[in-house]
C-alpha cells in the first residue's frame, strides 16, 4: 500500500501508518458515500484577536486504522520499578491520584529505520519532559552517562542506574549518532 501512494512510511509518520490523501480517497471509495456531521449553529461574538481560531464547539469522531509496534509491557514496567518512577535524568517522581506517573522511553527507537530491541538495557525511565528533548534529540547521553543539554552543549547532570538496570552503550552511542 505504501508503494501504490496510500500509506505515508512509517519512518516519516513516527511509526504510525497513516493515509495519504489517496489513501482516503481509496477507502471512502470502498466505504461508500460518508454524510458529513451535521455543523451546530453557534452563535458567539468574535474574538478580537483575528488570529485567535474559531474552533469547534462540538467535535466529531472519525474511525481510523493504524498499525504499530507491539512494545513488551514487562520490559517497560521492569525499568519504572527498578527507578521506582523516579527520572533518570532530573530525579523527579510525579504523583497522580492513580500512583507515580513515569515514562518507559527507547534510545534506539523500535521500528523501521532504528530497529532497536525492545529490552531493559535499550530503556530509560524518563519524566514525560525529559521523554520528548530525547527523543527530539534535545539530549545527549555520553558513555560516561553524563547528559548532554544540545542546545547550550552544557552537562545537566548524570543518568542514575540502579542495580538490575544498566544501559548498554551502543544504544546511546546509536542515540547520539542519530542526532549529530
Amino acid at each position: 500500500m505504501e508503494r501504490e501512494g496510500l500509506l505515508v512510511p512509517a519512518r516519516e509518520s513516527r511509526g504510525i501508518w497513516t493515509l495519504t490523501e489517496t489513501g482516503s480517497d481509496e477507502y471512502r471509495r470502498h466505504q461508500g458515500p460518508i454524510a458529513p456531521p451535521p455543523q451546530p449553529t453557534v452563535t458567539r461574538e468574535r474574538s478580537i484577536d483575528p488570529l485567535q481560531p474559531d474552533g469547534n464547539q462540538s467535535p466529531t469522531r472519525v474511525e481510523v486504522t493504524t498499525q504499530r509496534i507491539v512494545r513488551s509491557t514487562a520490559v517497560a514496567e521492569y525499568v519504572k520499578r527498578i527507578h521506582d518512577n523516579t527520572c533518570q535524568i532530573c530525579g523527579t517522581r510525579l504523583s497522580t491520584p492513580t500512583g507515580a506517573y513515569a515514562e518507559a522511553a527507547h534510545i534506539q527507537p523500535l521500528g523501521r529505520p532504528h530497529e532497536g530491541p525492545d529490552v531493559p538495557s535499550n530503556v530509560l525511565c524518563l519524566c514525560p519532559n525529559h521523554h520528548v528533548l530525547f527523543d527530539l534529540g534535545m539530549l545527549h547521553i555520553t558513555n560516561d552517562l553524563v547528559v548532554i543539554d544540545q542546545h547550550s552543549g552544557t552537562p545537566i547532570g548524570r543518568l542514575a542506574e540502579r542495580p538490575g538496570h544498566q544501559v548498554e552503550r551502543r544504544y546511546l552511542e546509536y542515540h547520539r549518532a542519530q542526532h549529530g
